[in-house]
């Protein structure tokens, strides 16, 4: 949030550490798009931060499948030689998937692995010959040919010495010195070799699908006809704020009654309050889904709920929340219970339960 970002930036001590999860959510907006716009909330903070940090880590355990820039955006936090651009980062990309690059091609390879090994220390020759089929010898004339200010070194190089250059320089950019990946088989591969003390779980996934009481369903009927009702007597203009906040109690009810519950009583709250009051809870109805070209912010939640509480019935709402508040406790919590006891007598000593709102694990 805006509010919180000054705290961080401007009223504290420079930080000796700053650990970022769920890192990939730092992104520009509408990344590689025609409509590619600046970086969201967490992205501008992030920038700020760096430069008030001595050190500073990025995690995510969630599959990037974005655009590249938005990987440069995350190194260029951490740290990259001036030379290695956006412009450049996508190009050297592009040219390394070559089988058989151009001169031109293996000039600017070669420009990069040089400001890669001024950044952060040379390649030895053991390494690039663990990478490369060719003699100590060879290797050693193709790194020489790697680092010469000079292109016609490298213009001399047989194919195969051209092939083995460009297996090193791919060994060596900046993705690969600032990434470390750690799969599920190679952290068990590290527990079997004595690395790790406690053991990977294996995961074994089991969905069970719970039947709604006939009071849960009415409920759940009534929630989407005042969904669709309040779309569709939106105004033009207002339409994409009311399908977004709609949205959020679809998924605010799949969660939770009661979390439904708290977010109708929040919204009748700045209704009744002609909208002064502070909306609270927002950041968790940000989409997580990756696949978005655009995750609005807690900012950009709360102005679109603003937006759409004009087109919602206080008379509506208050009906909503008497018929939440009249539901026996709900259906779901039971089957918790019931699976949390098998678990105890199965002998596992703990459960981690996971829910997307505060207010449903309340």
């Amino acid at each position: 949030r805006r509010d919180r970002a000054a705290a961080f930036l401007e009223e504290t001590e420079p930080w000796d550490l700053v650990v970022l999860d769920e890192a990939h959510h730092a992104r520009r907006r509408a990344a590689g798009s025609p409509q590619q716009g600046g970086p969201n909330a967490l992205l501008r903070l992030m920038q700020g931060l760096k430069d008030r940090t001595q050190g500073l880590v990025l995690l995510t355990a969630t599959p990037m499948q974005v655009h590249p820039i938005e990987v440069w955006d995350l190194l260029h936090l951490l740290g990259l030689p001036p030379e290695w651009t956006a412009e450049a980062f996508l190009g050297f990309f592009d040219d390394i998937e070559r089988v058989n690059p151009s001169p031109d091609a293996l000039e600017r390879m070669a420009r990069l692995f040089q400001s890669i090994e001024r950044f952060f220390g040379e390649t030895t020759t053991e390494k690039a010959q663990d990478l490369v089929a060719l003699s100590r010898l060879k290797v050693n004339k193709v790194l020489r040919a790697l680092r010469d200010d000079a292109s016609i070194p490298r213009r001399q190089l047989e194919t195969k010495e051209r092939q083995a250059a460009v297996k090193i320089v791919r060994a060596n950019t900046a993705l690969g010195k600032l990434l470390s990946r750690h799969t599920r088989g190679l952290l068990r591969r590290y527990f079997k070799a004595g690395l790790l003390t406690t053991p990977i779980a294996d995961r074994r996934v089991e969905d069970r699908f719970l039947e709604m009481t006939s009071e849960e369903r009415a409920l759940y009927d009534g929630v989407e006809d005042y969904i669709a009702s309040t779309y569709n007597q939106a105004s033009a203009n207002k339409r994409s704020a009311v399908g977004f906040v709609m949205t959020i109690y679809r998924r605010r009810l799949a969660s939770s009654f009661n979390a439904l519950h708290k977010t109708l009583q929040n919204h009748l709250d700045a209704i009744a309050a002609a909208d002064r009051v502070r909306l609270m809870g927002l950041d968790e109805d940000a989409p997580d889904d990756e696949a978005l070209d655009d995750v609005p912010d807690a900012d950009e939640v709360e102005e679109l709920t603003r937006q759409a509480l004009a087109a919602e019935e206080e008379a509506d709402i208050q009906q909503l929340l008497g018929r939440i508040g009249r539901l026996p406790p709900d259906s779901k919590l039971h089957s918790l219970k019931d699976t949390l006891y098998e678990l105890r007598q199965d002998g596992y000593r703990q459960t981690m339960v996971f829910t997307q709102y505060t207010d449903t694990m309340d």
